[in-house]
């Protein structure tokens, strides 16, 4: 990671990283193929204490937070980097993430999950005095099958050890979704649509509701933290007589809204009480995420769908040859299911970003994979309606289409949904495989008269009479060359290995 500087290296395939923007220690930046992030001198000699410690090499080694680097000072990296970036400060070098996904894109138990990680981080950085000063789910990568934190300058020397001042922001990233979901059953996309950091808590007491917010699960962090809330702002309203009286009502708030603030704080130094809360909330998340049950039709697809034996081995054989063919370093899976053929492509050595609009067939491949250290990464996307850029000026946080960088693509059974649920033109599909695949692309045909085709055309006109494998294989042909090629299930599927047409 800290190899020599090249100087051929120009500031040509120099990237900064929009959404670090709002970081004023730091901003991560892409050269070369690796991440780095500048930071100022206060945030590196932090680093270099951490490193110093041991706790730097301890987190990384138990997969808490990503491994990480401290550029020194004076060689031939450190002063390229400041060539290309114009940074003035000092630098890191991160371990590359496969795929930056976002909290909207997850599971509820990959978002419990990386709730966990914040809890477990920030009770480790407690025991030596440190702490996250936020808590935000957009500092949390999936790398092989389990979160990482890795935004490292939210690491700070805390002025209190009692009360964590990241609370109020981590019930929005994770608490209040979780329950929504629970008890509302409320998609965790939808959850951070309307806001991208999280529903509020008063919008999660107004959406769970008087009963469900005096439910044990929802009491303390929903309930109590709303009243706080309330009587914050009641009290500012008084106190807005001048400035002094502003400033002493804002400090005097429960900004994070912490229980704790209803009564007197204990000793400044005194961490047990946040272990205690910590501890609580980690219960929490894993208790209602735990009785999570997968309750959609296509959850048991494996189990249900109309391949005869034949028919699926064949499939399976298929897409083993080409993955053997094609080597693929990172690979797409659109509307991968419980993820079947997601773990042949990781079998043949592919980092698999896998991602199905039924979120109950991602959280079960995700509870599958957590922890195995597979490189899959399960995503529950529409790829008929892709996350769209966020943030400010939606530069903040990236359409799904910027971030694919797929040495190959995999979509099977799936042309006819996205043909007939979302009446998406067959040339449109085409150049949307076009756009997201570097080189290859493996795609299975469904004839018309396929019997999970016309449960899709049930009370629906046909439009699709003329959609024969040699139309599709003509409308494909301006775009990808045909490599391989296997009809199976006596015709009624045809299985494609395609390449992309360089120069369209």
């Amino acid at each position: 990671m800290t190899a020599k500087f090249k100087s051929t290296m120009t500031k040509i395939d120099f990237l900064a990283e929009p959404g670090s923007f709002r970081d004023p220690s730091g901003t991560v930046f892409y050269h070369g193929g690796s991440v780095y992030r500048s930071v100022d001198d206060r945030t590196f000699a932090l680093m270099q204490r951490l490193r110093d410690d041991g706790l730097l090499r301890r987190l990384a080694a138990d997969r808490l937070i990503v491994k990480t680097d401290l550029v020194p000072d004076g060689g031939d990296l450190e002063r390229g980097l400041r060539e290309v970036s114009g940074a003035k400060g000092r630098f890191l070098a991160h371990e590359t993430v496969p795929f930056i996904s976002y909290p909207y894109e997850w599971s509820v138990c990959m978002l419990a999950d990386a709730g966990i990680l914040h809890l477990e981080l920030q009770t480790r950085l407690l025991e030596r005095g440190y702490s996250l000063k936020d808590a935000t789910a957009f500092n949390v990568a999936f790398i092989g099958g389990r979160p990482v934190f890795i935004d490292l300058p939210s690491i700070e020397i805390p002025r209190r050890l009692d009360v964590w001042v990241a609370y109020g922001q981590f019930c929005r990233m994770f608490v209040f979704p979780i329950l929504l979901h629970r008890y509302r059953g409320l998609g965790i996309r939808e959850c951070f649509l309307g806001a991208l950091e999280g529903p509020s808590v008063t919008d999660t007491r107004r959406m769970l509701g008087f009963r469900n917010s005096l439910r044990p699960p929802a009491f303390v962090d929903v309930f109590l933290q709303n009243l706080l809330h309330g009587a914050a702002q009641k009290r500012i309203a008084r106190k807005t007589q001048d400035a002094a009286g502003l400033s002493r009502a804002t400090s005097s708030a429960p900004q994070s809204g912490h229980p704790c603030a209803a009564g007197p704080s204990p000793a400044a130094g005194d961490q047990r009480v946040q272990v205690l809360n910590l501890k609580r909330l980690r219960n929490k998340l894993t208790r209602l995420t735990g009785r999570h049950a997968a309750h959609s039709a296509w959850s048991s697809y494996e189990q249900t769908h109309s391949y005869d034996t034949a028919g699926d081995d064949e499939k399976v054989d298929f897409i083993k040859e080409n993955l053997s063919a094609m080597r693929p370093r990172l690979m797409l899976d659109l509307g991968c299911n419980t993820g079947r053929y997601s773990r042949l492509a990781v079998d043949a050595g592919a980092a698999v970003t896998a991602i199905d609009a039924d979120h109950d067939c991602i959280d079960l491949l995700y509870r599958r994979v957590r922890g195995q250290s597979p490189n899959l990464l399960p995503l529950c996307m529409d790829i008929a309606d892709p996350s769209p850029p966020r943030g400010f000026r939606h530069r903040e946080r990236k359409s799904f289409e910027e971030r694919c960088r797929f040495d190959a693509v995999m979509a099977l059974a799936l042309i006819h949904h996205l043909l007939v649920s979302a009446r998406i033109p067959l040339t449109d599909l085409r150049d949307m495989f076009w756009s997201l695949t570097r080189e290859w692309l493996i795609v299975e045909f469904v004839a018309v008269h396929d019997p999970m085709f016309q449960q899709l055309l049930a009370l629906r006109e046909n439009y699709y009479q003329d959609l024969t494998p040699d139309a599709f294989e003509s409308v494909f042909d301006a775009k990808f060359t045909i490599v391989t090629r296997r009809e199976i299930m006596q015709g009624r599927r045809v299985l494609y290995g395609m390449k992309r047409k360089e120069a369209v």
